[in-house]
């Protein structure tokens, strides 16, 4: 069950409603929060809504702190043009973030006399996430504020612990989970596919704990997409996304449902593919992959074998 705690939004324009949600209020240190967030339209009518709602735009503000708030950066500042769209009566545009580590840790705010923390979830306490999204205008009072989340993050078992001081920083740990790098440079750079080795040998001792999932989803894109390896491996992103299917939060099972339909075309077992996305498409009606699993559905109905010939038609 997703959780919500509700705060008035903070706009003028009261047809739109910008709402988080999270399916559980305690985590462990460092481990990754998913927030997902929805821009829904209540009223009667047609609205337009301006600017672009993806994780990665930085359109969408997010802010979390224990106490003060400080801003969370979901991804490089794109320049986009504000484009006017339309959202009809009840309908609403979903999205999710997982908040692991944060690019803007680097700086500071205008007024902030404290760096922002690079894992803002490393320390056991009691934290709070909202947004706000930007009615096309710069002005923060014009802004569209959401409901705001309480997250506890408890003291991390003797697993856990173990777990976290397998990594040797926290660059490690971000960049193992999914994360981004805190701008650092190590003293000693590992190969990609060294920290593939890695991160394997993590997952084999520590698969069972929170941060497990997260590190096969990784591993599983690392084998997929990345092109600093030298050989794709979609048979070991497959098996990696299976597991992650199996035993992950349900908040990332739609992700390794999509991810894991790719890595079965590209393995050339097409009739897997269509169950995977079969399952995606009657389990998270929801999700904000249902177009792209759809697209894949129906492109191998229609005898198209691989994701190219898929998407170009």
């Amino acid at each position: 069950m997703l959780l919500t705690l509700w705060t008035m939004p903070q706009a003028a324009n009261s047809n739109l409603e910008l709402k988080l949600m999270i399916e559980k209020g305690e985590f462990a240190p460092n481990e990754p929060v998913p927030v997902q967030y929805m821009l829904r339209n209540r009223s009667a009518v047609a609205q337009p809504y301006p600017g672009d709602v993806g994780p990665n735009s930085d359109w969408i503000k997010f802010e979390v702190g224990s106490g003060a708030l400080q801003p969370y950066r979901t991804g490089g500042v794109a320049c986009r043009f504000i484009q006017n769209r339309t959202l009809a009566p009840g309908e609403a545009l979903r999205a999710q973030v997982l908040m692991i580590s944060n690019q803007h840790s680097r700086g500071r705010g205008i007024g902030q006399t404290a760096l922002i923390p690079f894992m803002p979830f490393s320390t056991a306490g009691k934290y709070e996430i909202e947004a706000r999204y930007p009615l096309g205008s710069d002005d923060p009072n014009e802004a569209l504020g959401s409901n705001v989340l309480q997250v506890v993050v408890r003291k991390a078992n003797e697993k856990e612990r173990s777990a976290l001081g397998f990594f040797d920083s926290p660059d490690a740990l971000s960049l193992a989970l999914g994360g981004e790098s805190s701008g650092a440079t190590p003293s000693q750079p590992r190969s990609l596919e060294a920290s593939v080795e890695s991160w394997e040998r993590f997952v084999e001792a520590f698969g069972d704990t929170a941060y497990g999932p997260y590190v096969r989803l990784n591993l599983a894109r690392t084998y997929m997409l990345d092109q600093g390896l030298k050989t794709k491996r979609p048979d070991l992103a497959a098996t990696h996304l299976r597991a992650v299917i199996a035993s992950g939060p349900k908040a990332i099972v739609d992700d390794a449902l999509l991810d894991l339909a790719k890595a079965e075309i590209a393995e050339g077992q097409t009739t897997e593919a269509q169950d995977a996305t079969a399952r995606l498409l009657k389990d998270f009606p929801n999700s904000e992959f249902v177009p792209e699993a759809r697209r894949i559905s129906e492109g191998l109905k229609a005898g198209r074998h691989t994701m190219q010939d898929i998407l170009s038609n």
